[in-house]
Formats: C-alpha cells, sequence, structure tokens
C-alpha cells in the first residue's frame, strides 16, 4: 500500500484536463516511480484528491518519489479508498542545493520547532538532528520521540511538496547534545558550528563548499557555558551572527539562507 502526502495549489482550475502542469496538485508518494507504469494513492490523500479537489479519471496531477524526479501522472481510476495513476512523463528538478548542511536544532516548545523544520527544508538542508539540550524544556520519551520524528518528517515532506523539491531531508532521531558530539568524525572532514551571542568566528570564514555544513543552534534558553566549551574541544567553531540575539526559530533560518546565497543555489549568478 503506498503512502502519500498531498499538498495542491489553491488556483487550480481545469487546466488539469488539458495537460497543462501549472497549478497541477503535486504528491509526494514513497514508492519507486517509473514512467508507463502504475501507482496507487490511498487514506487521506486519495479522499483528499476524490473529496476535495474532486478530480476523476482523466484529471492530472504530479507525484514525487523523493528521487529527483516529478512525474505528470493521470488518474485511471477512482473509489472510494484508493486512486490509481498512470505515470507519465519523468522531468528531473534542479532543485537540490550543491550545499551540503545538517541543522542540530535545540528541541523547543510549541509550533516553534515545526517552523524550523518547515522553513530549514524550504532552504534545501539536507538532513535535521533534533537535540535534547541542557536548557531545552523539552522533555521526550522513547515512545513520544518517535511520534516527534515521524511529525516532523511529515513536516518536511509537505514543505517539499509546497516549495517544488523533489528530495526529502531527513529529519533523525533525537539525540543528547554529548550524544551528536561524540558522533562528529573528525575524518568527515565536516566543518562544524556553534551559533552563539559569545561567537567570534565570521561564518564566512568557516563554511565550506566542498564538506558537510553542520550548523548548531541552541534552544529558547541557548546553549549552556558548558556544551559551548565541549563544542570548542571537538574543534567546533563558534560563530556570531551579529549584535542582536536571535530566537531558536530565527537563527537557523539566518544561518542556511546566508550559507545557501553564499555556497549554496540561492545567488542565481
Amino acid at each position: 500500500m503506498t503512502r502519500a502526502r498531498l499538498s495542491f495549489n489553491k488556483t487550480y482550475s481545469s487546466t488539469a484536463k488539458l495537460g497543462n502542469t501549472m497549478g497541477l496538485p503535486r504528491i509526494f508518494t514513497d514508492s519507486p516511480l517509473t514512467t508507463g507504469t502504475d501507482t496507487e494513492l490511498t487514506g487521506n490523500s486519495a479522499r483528499h484528491v476524490a473529496k476535495v479537489l474532486r478530480l476523476s479519471a482523466g484529471d492530472q496531477i504530479i507525484l514525487f518519489d523523493g528521487q529527483g524526479s516529478d512525474f505528470t501522472a493521470t488518474i485511471a481510476t477512482v473509489s472510494k479508498s484508493s486512486i490509481t495513476l498512470n505515470c507519465g512523463t519523468e522531468t528531473p528538478v534542479g532543485t537540490k542545493s550543491p550545499l551540503q548542511t545538517e541543522l542540530w536544532q535545540g528541541i523547543s516548545k510549541g509550533s516553534r520547532m515545526d517552523t524550523v523544520v518547515q522553513k530549514a527544508t524550504e532552504l534545501g538542508v539536507t538532513r535535521i538532528r533534533p537535540v535534547f539540550t541542557r536548557y531545552g524544556v523539552v522533555k521526550l520519551d522513547s515512545a513520544r520521540a518517535l511520534k516527534k520524528v515521524q511529525h516532523w518528517q511529515e513536516i518536511a515532506i509537505s514543505a517539499c511538496e509546497q516549495c517544488g523539491r523533489a528530495d526529502i531531508p531527513a529529519v533523525l532521531p533525537p539525540l543528547s547534545f554529548n550524544e551528536a558530539l561524540d558522533q562528529l568524525d573528525q575524518s568527515d572532514q565536516a566543518a562544524a558550528m556553534m551559533l552563539a551571542p559569545s561567537g567570534d568566528t565570521p561564518l564566512a570564514q568557516t563554511l565550506s563548499p566542498n564538506a558537510l555544513n553542520i550548523f548548531m543552534v541552541g534552544p529558547e534558553g541557548g546553549f549552556s557555558s558548558e556544551e559551548e566549551a565541549a563544542a570548542k574541544e571537538k574543534g567546533v567553531a563558534l560563530i556570531g551572527l551579529g549584535n542582536r540575539i536571535l530566537r531558536t526559530e530565527t537563527a537557523p533560518i539566518t544561518v542556511l539562507s546566508i550559507a545557501q546565497y553564499l555556497y549554496g543555489d540561492l545567488n542565481n549568478s
């Protein structure tokens, strides 16, 4: 059974029947797609396509499986519980950033973490690692942590559907900050950076266009002095982003935007 996620352009119209892909609903499916083969949507995605968008046999949508391409798919059959589609033309999508980035985000409360996952995905992040820190107020047992990771992964998928991204960033299992530091392998040539008000290393001086760039962002209360010291012992550079203290959901958006402008795909020139 194929699992799928759905997003759609609210300006969708009957142009779908004319083969125009502008404004077509765009759906992620974890089933591998190949031109000329059939695939099936079930669950909420199928109900949304049939009941909300009111699409029927002959209408078109866009499918993608996270491997870098979009497929124009034509609805073949619609039933109460599933929709069968035929995959048509494959179009490679050039939305994957050339810059490798991994965000270590101190787990924050409320909707802040959701916002970070969504915006980081739009900004081309490669992976997201939620981390427990000393000043973080969110506590999760293993069962709740698993549900949270699934929730954040769904947010990342939805963000990909909306922004046209055809690769899905992985949301990794949460670790304590010290456990995450222990996984830093010096042989990986990763450029690791901690955002801290006390940071005095220029971001542009530390970024690497040819290596994995790891950005560490604290929760609402920031990182503790002990966490900063442990990071420095691991060779992590402490980065400052100006004279103002940025919120936990603002800092990752800022640093990813700067990094993508300098070495990624935000600077078209």
